[in-house]
């Protein structure tokens, strides 16, 4: 009878064993779920810092375009404005062909 009763004890501590070993193997496993998540956040995090700053020059660079095509506007009034006058000008010392 007390052999069986050791067995029991044995049976009793292997389990406790096995329980305590699959216990310590979720806390790794969670324990490195956290960290993915952790670097997962702070890759997240640079990524779209980058994204922001890319948008924000993706701005800034249309509204350069904007600001020269305004410019090339007015030079192109003032070319033509002067080859008005250019021809005005061949017109009077006859030199218009």
């Amino acid at each position: 009878m007390l052999d069986n009763i050791d067995t029991m004890i044995e049976d009793k501590i292997i389990e406790k064993l096995i329980e305590l070993e699959e216990a310590v193997k979720q806390s790794s496993s969670k324990a490195e779920i956290a960290q993915f998540r952790a670097e997962q956040t702070m890759f997240n995090d640079q990524l779209l810092t980058i994204v922001k700053r890319i948008d924000e020059e993706r701005y800034a660079t249309i509204a350069w375009i904007r600001r020269v095509e305004e410019e090339a506007k007015e030079q192109k009034k003032i070319t033509q404005s002067h080859e008005g006058q250019i021809q005005k000008i061949k017109q009077e010392l006859k030199l218009a062909t």
